[in-house]
């Protein structure tokens, strides 16, 4: 560690404490753990990552379920800490990412990421756009959003022609449905339940 790199940190992150039956109960399925981490211990190819901020996505389900049932993704086991996408500032480096580099990728549900680097890339900064953006519109849910509008079909979206967006309330459904929306198509989202349409209506329809 470098001088300016604290000794020791004092962490909190989300553990799975077991696998979820149906849906995700963070009462019984999870908990909150505090732990303190010697960094003098941790090896010089890992980098330690203070959190800023992180996305819920619908895909870190599947990675809660037991490898026998339905972990497409890979499954993070018990006791390990709860998989999720983010950004923060690398406070320990390595010979890839210095201190100080801003970072996005599978953090992990913690205060403080200990990553051997694997997946992480330096934080896309545009102008005008807020970090938080590498979460959403300039993340997974944007990039996923343009090949399935602008890219896979064989012409783009226009004036006059009726687009149908499943999932519409979702990350993903959400951004392409304002995508189509913007090329001037009527769009007509499939959302489960109302609550979810009302957020359709009132946020996207303007």
């Amino acid at each position: 560690a470098s001088p300016s790199t604290p000794t020791s940190l004092v962490n909190k992150k989300w553990v799975l404490q077991r696998f979820p039956k149906g849906r995700f109960n963070s009462s019984s399925d999870a908990k909150l753990v505090e732990e303190t981490v010697d960094l003098t211990t941790t090896s010089d190819d890992m980098v330690v990552v203070e959190v800023i901020a992180l996305s819920v996505d619908a895909f870190i389900r599947t990675m809660l379920d037991h490898t026998d049932i339905d972990a497409h993704h890979g499954t993070v086991g018990l006791q390990n800490t709860l998989p999720a996408l983010g950004y923060g500032k690398v406070i320990k480096g390595n010979k890839k990412f210095k201190v100080g580099t801003n970072v996005y990728g599978l953090l992990g549900a913690n205060k403080y990421s200990i990553h051997n680097g694997e997946g992480l890339s330096p934080l896309l900064q545009l102008p005008r756009a807020e970090p938080n953006a590498s979460l959403g519109v300039l993340g997974i849910s944007g990039i996923t959003s343009y090949i399935g509008m602008f890219v896979v079909p064989p012409k783009c979206p226009k004036k006059g022609e009726t687009v149908v967006v499943s999932a519409a309330a979702g990350g993903t459904g959400s951004i392409a449905a304002q995508m189509a929306k913007i090329c001037g198509a009527r769009v007509i989202g499939i959302a489960g339940g109302a609550k979810k349409t009302k957020i359709l209506n009132g946020r996207i329809e303007t």
